[in-house]
């Protein structure tokens, strides 16, 4: 008997406590839901501030980046329109210099047509050699120095200038018969009397009824006496020119190649 009441009475006791659990789990239950629903929105909050600085972050350096870009951008602009200044500004300074080149030019080819005039042969060359230095094309300055270098019976400079003469002109569709002349005359006072001879012979490709290109090849055929060649130019010459001075002495010089 004793043994079914302390049985009892655990029962019930057990049961107590289980009711008493049981009105409590609700509770419980509510506690942990809330307790777990604060720590997650700590924690979403906490994630969410570090995505925000991150981000801040980030904006930051694109920002700092961009800046960069743009002052970089600006910067090279900047040089662009410098660098385009410059060379319109150089651009202009030439084209103003080269539209007072032909005067400058004309100027130190009249000083130096009036000093060789006045028998200034080495102050004539000075002044040709800088314009020739300043303008290798130039064909009046070489011409005119050819003609100092013959004044100054330098004829070997003479000959090497008259030749260049003819290539340049040449080159730049400029070539005139007493180029050719010119250069056969330099030749001859070398004593190159065959180089002489072909010379003037090209002038006369150029000109045929020239007097004066005829009257030097008559000139350099009786010097070196070829005979028939002479005939003919001297027929040609009396053809074109027969009261020209000079040409009956020619005549007897012609007679007296054998």
């Amino acid at each position: 008997m004793l043994n079914i009441t302390a049985f009892s009475i655990i029962i019930i006791s057990l049961s107590i406590i289980i009711f008493i659990i049981y009105k409590k789990i609700p509770l419980l239950k509510h506690l942990d839901v809330e307790e777990f629903n604060k720590e997650k929105n700590k924690k979403n909050s906490l994630l969410e501030e570090r995505l925000k600085r991150n981000f801040n972050k980030i904006k930051d350096k694109m920002r700092l980046k961009n800046l960069r870009g743009i002052n970089f951008t600006a910067s090279r602009f900047n040089n662009h329109i410098k660098k385009l200044y410059s060379t319109v500004k150089k651009y202009k300074q030439d084209l103003i210099l080269k539209s007072k080149v032909p005067e400058i030019k004309k100027d130190k080819l009249n000083q130096a047509q009036d000093l060789f005039r006045q028998g200034h042969l080495k102050e004539a060359e000075d002044v040709l050699i800088e314009i020739i230095k300043d303008d290798p094309k130039s064909l009046d300055g070489y011409r005119l120095l050819a003609e100092v270098y013959f004044e100054s019976k330098i004829f070997v400079h003479a000959e090497a200038t008259f030749e260049h003469i003819v290539k340049l002109a040449e080159r730049l569709k400029q070539l005139r018969a007493c180029d050719y002349l010119e250069l056969a005359s330099s030749k001859l006072k070398l004593d190159k009397l065959g180089e002489a001879l072909q010379s003037a012979q090209k002038a006369l490709k150029l000109e045929p009824l020239n007097p004066k290109i005829l009257h030097f090849m008559l000139t350099t055929c009786i010097m070196c006496k070829q005979k028939d060649l002479a005939w003919r130019y001297y027929r040609k010459l009396k053809e074109i020119n027969g009261e020209g001075e000079g040409l009956d002495e020619l005549l007897e010089e012609l007679k007296k190649i054998s």
